[in-house]
């Protein structure tokens, strides 16, 4: 049990970044499952929409979870035809989420998101995409502050010798990330209430892919808090870097240097 310097207990928030708005279907079940996601154990959760549709349902999801005293954040997942369709969407959708994620289907995509600072989380929705994530990437993320996410639900989908290879390939995407010094966050990416795991649950994944123990805490709490408060400063109207003061293009709070392509 922590304490602060004035001696009151520190309650540590544990966060699920990847919850499919699904979740919440139906409707009518929106208080029942929020109640379920705060027995598990989170104060905090993304809940993922889709950048192409108007997003009613997430209001009430929000308001809701305020009687369970659970926050609720937006999260928008990228799926890019390109690097060029990437530059577009970032522009497009940066401030309309508190966490942007790029899916990295392609080496080009993941190099380019790994290393704009508009990017929260690289995403790598299949097994064959994890091989786009090298120890030249890591460097680029770290440059760029971009997390990596290792998400529960892909192992539940797959079985026997496929799983064996999940593992294996994560094993070495996150062996990369500790080395390089990139944040990991673990998560459920959840599609329905079932999915969804407990803090302790999702860290076991972390044992399985030679996280170690310490590590593992922050995969699902400091790591994604962090990014959280930093954006939820950065979309602030307020935001002053530190000794500039910003005016013009909102999107100069998340590129502390000047792009090269432009």
């Amino acid at each position: 049990m922590r304490k602060d310097q004035t001696g009151e207990i520190i309650v540590k928030k544990y966060v699920d970044m990847y919850v499919l708005q699904t979740v919440f279907q139906p409707k009518e079940q929106i208080d029942k499952i929020l109640e379920i996601i705060s027995e598990l154990g989170f104060s905090i959760i993304c809940v993922t929409l889709d950048a192409k549709k108007e997003q009613n349902i997430f209001e009430e999801i929000k308001k809701k979870a305020e009687d369970f005293n659970i926050e609720v954040y937006r999260r928008i997942n990228l799926s890019p035809k390109n690097v060029e369709d990437l530059k577009n969407k970032l522009r497009q959708f940066r401030r309309k989420c508190e966490i942007l994620t790029v899916k990295c289907l392609e080496k080009k995509i993941c190099t380019w998101a790994a290393r704009d600072r508009r990017v929260d989380i690289l995403n790598f929705p299949f097994f064959e995409c994890l091989k786009n994530f090298t120890e030249s990437t890591a460097n680029l993320a770290v440059e760029g502050d971009t997390a990596i996410e290792i998400w529960f639900k892909q192992f539940l989908d797959v079985r026997g010798i496929k799983r064996a290879r999940l593992i294996a390939e994560a094993r070495r995407v996150a062996k990369i990330a500790l080395k390089k010094g990139v944040k990991i966050i673990i998560d459920s990416g959840a599609e329905n209430i079932f999915e969804m795991r407990s803090p302790r649950e999702l860290g076991a994944l972390g044992y399985l892919l030679d996280i170690p123990e310490k590590q593992i805490e922050l995969t699902v709490s400091e790591n994604p808090l962090n990014i959280l408060r930093s954006n939820l400063s950065k979309l602030s109207p307020n935001f002053v870097l530190p000794g500039v003061e910003i005016v013009g293009e909102e999107e100069e709070n998340w590129l502390k240097k000047k792009e090269t392509d432009t």
